[in-house]
């Protein structure tokens, strides 16, 4: 899992303490994620609809993402970040670079 390892299996409607920090942020992992993916799904801008804000909290729009995610990256699409997800996302932003 390279980055994220040790981080927790996040499920839709978990939440952490708020904005992210740094990126990763290993003291919000939900923030994390929502991070993560905005990366590796090209939504850094901040005028970019499809962003996610990086708030914590995990919703209907973090699920979508999620699972939109796991689909392209040839994963189970169960909006579950668990350690294939996490894997997937450290080797995409690895793919980019980041």
């Amino acid at each position: 899992m390279g980055r994220f390892a040790g981080y927790p299996v996040l499920n839709k409607d978990d939440h952490g303490p708020g904005h992210a920090g740094s990126f990763p942020d290993r003291g919000n992992p939900v923030a994390t994620l929502q991070n993560a993916l905005n990366i590796v799904l090209r939504h850094e801008d901040h005028a970019d609809p499809l962003r996610l804000g990086p708030d914590g909290q995990s919703g209907d729009r973090t699920y979508a993402t999620l699972t939109s995610f796991q689909r392209w990256w040839g994963l189970a699409a169960d909006g579950i970040a668990g350690p294939a997800t996490w894997a997937g996302l450290d080797s995409a932003l690895r793919l980019y670079g980041r």
